[in-house]
């Protein structure tokens, strides 16, 4: 059977997840990689080819650690945004057409992005939540 090794011994190609890190420890790159090789050499796990890279994530930092952007696998984009005490404060996604999201009519060849805030009690708990709110792009489509 292809891909198959006897228990203990020879190496297969094999799919893993490969994360980066930053300087602060923070993972700010996963990449999921095809066609790994691992061998057993003394009875130890050695990668001796690394693969190839088939898709990944990244996480963009701002200056106090939040998390600022994140970037999936596909290309869209998810902007956050915090308020002056760290608290998350509005989730922003990936720009589209307004026409494809029924937005049209109101942002004619417009970006949209979906936005959604939150807003804090002086405890730092949730105390109202907003969301479907149209956030428009300066661009135009086209």
């Amino acid at each position: 059977m292809p891909g198959t090794i006897a228990q203990g011994q020879g190496s297969a190609a094999a799919r893993a997840t490969r994360s980066l890190y930053d300087s602060a420890g923070r993972v700010y790159k996963t990449e999921q990689l095809k066609d790994v090789v691992v061998e057993i050499q003394n009875g130890v796990a050695v990668v001796t080819d690394e693969g190839t890279v088939v898709s990944s994530t990244q996480t963009i930092f701002d200056s106090q650690g939040h998390t600022k952007r994140t970037i999936a696998a596909d290309g869209q984009i998810t902007d956050i945004e915090y308020d002056e005490l760290g608290n998350q404060s509005a989730t922003i996604g990936h720009p589209v057409p307004a026409e494809e999201v029924g937005w049209g009519a109101l942002y004619p060849g417009k970006l949209v992005r979906h936005r959604a805030e939150t807003e804090y009690d002086a405890y730092g708990r949730r105390s109202r939540e907003w969301s479907n709110i149209a956030q428009v792009e300066i661009s135009s489509v086209g």
